[in-house]
């Protein structure tokens, strides 16, 4: 059983610039507006504001909150989390979205070879 407990935001941009991702997805939403659906090494779950700029080189994306979120590794793949962080990306209301975390990753892949 997952419980998710004790909603909170996550720490100001001045307080974590960057993000390291090493349990991450990422959804496309019908309005082309892509989110990352991440789990941090502690445990916290997060769904990010929009992503408005991929640096296919660098493996990073920066969001509208200004933050950069560095891709570590491949997605994530473990079947529970996946569903957990889908399930918590529909908790706050982002339910038609379609995975492209494998799409984005051939990018950065691509690009870095």
């Amino acid at each position: 059983m997952v419980l998710f407990l004790n909603d909170r935001q996550a720490p100001s941009v001045e307080a974590q610039p960057s993000v390291g991702l090493t349990s991450w997805r990422i959804l496309e939403l019908p309005w082309t507006e892509k989110r990352i659906l991440m789990l941090s090494a502690e445990g916290v779950m997060r769904v990010t504001t929009a992503i408005v700029q991929l640096d296919l080189i660098a493996r990073t994306a920066t969001t509208s909150s200004g933050r950069i979120y560095e891709f570590q590794t491949p997605p994530e793949t473990t079947p529970l989390i996946r569903a957990a962080l889908v399930f918590n990306a529909s908790r706050v209301g982002l339910i038609d979205g379609i995975d492209v975390s494998e799409d984005i990753w051939r990018y950065f892949v691509s690009y870095s070879q």
